[in-house]
């Protein structure tokens, strides 16, 4: 994927970020809200693995360019799944309270996407 978007690098490849977020919150959604909040806290601990790794990891301030990848496509999956879900507060408010660092992750990301 492209990084900063839920995008396809190749065009050949047969995978849609739109079509797999809508599809994802479509089955969550028929399930009870507590599915659904359990999927978003382990991609939140994910998430949060991830985050540790990288700073643990980085080398004179710069982390791992695959690693900053990983964290911009977990992050604009969640923005997307709150985006289209109708439980957007909720959703919001599970990511906020599992990502304790969830407001500086776009600073985070920036040097990839320029």
């Amino acid at each position: 994927m492209i990084e900063g978007s839920l995008i396809c690098r190749k065009m050949s490849d047969p995978f849609d970020g739109t079509i797999f977020v809508v599809s994802i919150s479509t089955m969550l959604t028929q399930l009870h809200p507590s599915h659904f909040r359990k999927f978003l806290e382990y991609i939140c601990q994910y998430l949060n693995s991830m985050l540790v790794h990288t700073n643990s990891n980085s080398q004179g301030g710069q982390a791992n360019k695959e690693d900053l990848q990983e964290i911009s496509a977990l992050f604009y999956f969640l923005v997307s799944i709150s985006r289209v879900s109708p439980r957007q507060d909720d959703i919001m408010l599970t990511i906020k309270t599992s990502v304790p660092s969830w407001e500086i992750i776009p600073i985070l990301i920036r040097p990839i996407l320029e």
